[in-house]
This record gives C-alpha cells, sequence and structure tokens, in this order.
C-alpha cells in the first residue's frame, strides 16, 4: 500500500490505479492470517485493512463515474481524495503499530 500511495501522489489512470490496486489485495490475500501475532494484527491489522478497504472504495466509486456517460471525473475526484487521504492515514497508522 506505501507503493500505491506513493504513486497516487504522482498520479495513475485508472487502468494503472486497478493494477496497483490488485497487487496489493493479492499480498494481503496471502498473509497467513492464523500464523500473525494476535500484538500485531490489533497494533496494525486493522488499521492496515481498514486503509485497504478505503482504496476498493475509491476504485469502486472512479469506476462507477467512467461507466457514467455523464458523469465528470472533476464530481467525483473530491470522493476519491476523501478516501485516499483516510486511506493513507490509516496506512500511517498501520506502520505505527508495526
Amino acid at each position: 500500500m506505501e507503493a500505491l500511495r506513493r504513486k497516487l501522489a504522482v498520479g495513475l489512470t485508472y487502468q494503472q490505479y486497478r493494477r496497483e490496486l490488485e497487487g496489493v489485495r493479492g499480498a494481503y490475500e496471502a498473509i497467513p492470517a492464523k500464523r500473525v501475532q494476535l500484538g500485531c494484527l490489533l497494533a496494525a491489522g486493522g488499521a492496515g485493512e481498514r486503509a485497504l478497504n478505503r482504496y476498493i472504495v475509491a476504485a469502486n466509486a472512479w469506476g462507477e463515474c467512467l461507466a457514467t456517460a455523464s458523469c465528470e471525473i472533476e464530481t467525483v475526484e473530491p470522493r476519491l481524495r476523501r478516501q485516499w487521504d483516510r486511506a493513507s492515514d490509516l496506512l500511517s497508522s498501520a506502520q505505527a503499530g508495526l
């Protein structure tokens, strides 16, 4: 997610964003959750998962806009930025918990 956050800062197309997000989701799914220490889950896992969810919400909103002929990207951009900002804050919290 840190790489995704850095790439968002310089700009991504929707397709690039989706590819990056799929990579993050793949890494998330590969985490052997049953083997992760409870302290780590409590300190970083929840915030990390909520950050991922925010990035997914943003992807869905962006995709819905692109699929709607009348949607202007400028109308959905504030929502995307709010989701990305919140995801960034949650990611920072998760990193602090490590």
